[in-house]
């Protein structure tokens, strides 16, 4: 359009500049410009994307099975069975063991409680961004369309109107994005937080179990063997000669 009125103007700067004809003047034909067209509302631009992405297995599952891992690990090295703990008829260890098994269970069922939610908090902000932008650009097609029917004399500024309005626009769906992308973030770092709580609970319970436990049995094993009245003589030769392969075992 602004090409069609430069070539309409060019004949018109060069017969202001000529010197008048005082001959006839004939008709300038003149070629009406062609409506510029608002075209159809923009659909492809997937707004999915501003959704956040969800968390890797290596920030969920993994860490929990790790985390549950150890435990088993840590009644090995101290030669601790849960069958042991089952029949110390001690409410400690009982409390441990049970602290074991919530720890285990909450191991298996933790990922799949978080991914769930998850999986519903990333479809609520998919679907938030998709409509917000479908707002945003009818309302863009609706502004471009306003624009275009306004008289062929004010091209000009309706192009800069329409190029200001698409950038205001585009920093208002950015801005939308951001802040449903922040509350999704936050709402997924809350649930992880919470499945953490309750894992490193349990296993901080259960840890402190074993080691009470096998501290309870050293305590056992020093009173039966130096408690009798020749103990400190086998205390000092434990010391000299080491602790016998029952021991150490």
């Amino acid at each position: 359009a602004a090409q069609q009125q430069e070539a309409s103007q060019a004949p018109l700067e060069q017969a202001k500049d000529a010197p008048p004809d005082t001959g006839a003047v004939p008709e300038k034909p003149v070629t009406p410009l062609e409506p510029a067209q608002p075209g159809d509302v923009t659909t492809e631009i997937n707004a999915a994307q501003a959704a956040p992405k969800p968390k890797t297995s290596g920030e969920i599952e993994e860490p929990i099975q790790e985390e549950a891992q150890s435990l088993d690990e840590q009644m090995a090295e101290a030669e601790v069975t849960e069958e042991q703990l089952a029949n110390s008829n001690e409410p400690s260890f009982n409390e441990a063991l049970a602290s074991k098994q919530e720890a285990k269970e909450s191991a298996a069922s933790s990922p799949p409680e978080y991914r769930q939610a998850e999986q519903t908090q990333l479809q609520t902000a998919q679907l938030a961004a998709e409509n917000e932008a479908a707002t945003q650009l009818q309302g863009m097609h609706d502004s471009r369309t306003g624009l275009f029917d306004q008289v062929a004399g004010q091209q000009n500024e309706t192009v800069s109107a329409d190029e200001q309005k698409r950038a205001e626009i585009a920093a208002q769906i950015n801005t939308i994005y951001e802040e449903t992308k922040t509350r999704v973030d936050g709402i997924l770092s809350t649930l992880d937080e919470e499945v953490a709580s309750t894992f490193s609970a349990g296993a901080e319970a259960a840890k402190a179990a074993f080691e009470n436990f096998v501290d309870a049995k050293m305590e056992a094993y020093k009173e039966e063997r130096y408690g009798g009245m020749f103990g400190w003589a086998k205390w000092a030769k434990d010391k000299l000669l080491g602790m016998p392969s029952e021991v150490n075992a």
